[in-house]
């Protein structure tokens, strides 16, 4: 399918939000126009059809913008890699200060082993269906209607008898909305709040912590939106896999004693 179809299908379902829960031939109609086979819009190791067959339901904002499981397993495979390298006795955490679908988080933890997952929305309908989907797949998580900008507050992690064994995954991954379009690709810095922004703020909240971040991007980037990312380079470890703009995994360059 052309750019311009991508672009009118994908404005279309954020024009109608989170209060709109996706029917199955549109469920369908995002994995064969966005990405040529309707199983590339599969979520918690469900194909389409299996998810409606068990009532798992998705809103139409995060049905076009979600993290499918074409790219949330293979970035649950790569942290899982290097946090046994990284942080080979830690206890595994999850965090999704931006829940969506919950796919992502659901397939991190599932792969990195997490023994607690935490998961944030501002979303009411968002959160509820998050909610509801995760008790039909017996996924044990802890939900928060809540901002991004109070997951440390929320979570307590420097009042948790066992922070310092602990390893924090945070998947950063703001809703793109008008910061991505299929002909120019995401512009990190338009997003809201921005990648940078967000890693900077949770670098400051998990200080004393062991924390690794998660970046999901799709495979057209803007540059200089990128650049300005990476310019974090030198507090953290980047690591690339698969292609350059489709997973970045940051982890501080240098060992804490909270790392040991």
């Amino acid at each position: 399918m052309s750019e311009e179809e991508q672009n009118e299908l994908r404005q279309k379902f954020l024009s109608r939000g989170y209060n709109s829960l996706l029917e199955y031939d549109e469920l369908v109609a995002i994995g064969t126009i966005i990405y040529g086979d309707v199983k590339a819009v599969s979520l918690f190791g469900l194909t389409p059809k299996e998810l409606f067959e068990r009532d798992i339901r998705i809103c139409a904002r995060t049905g076009i913008e979600g993290v499918h499981d074409m790219k949330a397993v293979p970035c649950g495979l790569h942290l899982a890699e290097v946090i046994v390298e990284r942080f080979p006795n830690k206890q595994v955490v999850g965090i999704a200060p931006f829940l969506g679908s919950g796919n992502l988080l659901y397939t991190t933890a599932k792969y990195t082993k997490a023994y607690d997952a935490f998961g944030f929305d501002n979303s009411r309908p968002v959160y509820e269906l998050a909610v509801a989907n995760y008790a039909k797949i017996n996924f044990d998580a802890k939900l928060f209607y809540e901002d991004c900008a109070n997951i440390a507050k929320l979570i307590r992690p420097l009042e948790r008898s066992n922070a310092k064994n602990e390893v924090f995954f945070i998947c950063i991954n703001p809703p793109w909305g008008d910061a991505f379009d299929f002909t120019n690709g995401l512009r990190l810095n338009k997003t809201i709040p921005p990648f940078k922004h967000l890693i900077e703020m949770y670098t400051q909240q998990f200080a004393t912590l062991s924390i690794v971040f998660v970046v999901i991007l799709p495979e057209k980037v803007d540059e200089e939106s990128l650049n300005e990312l990476l310019s974090i380079s030198s507090f953290y470890q980047i690591f690339y896999k698969g292609t350059r703009k489709a997973l970045l995994i940051l982890a501080p360059k240098s060992p804490s004693v909270n790392d040991k």
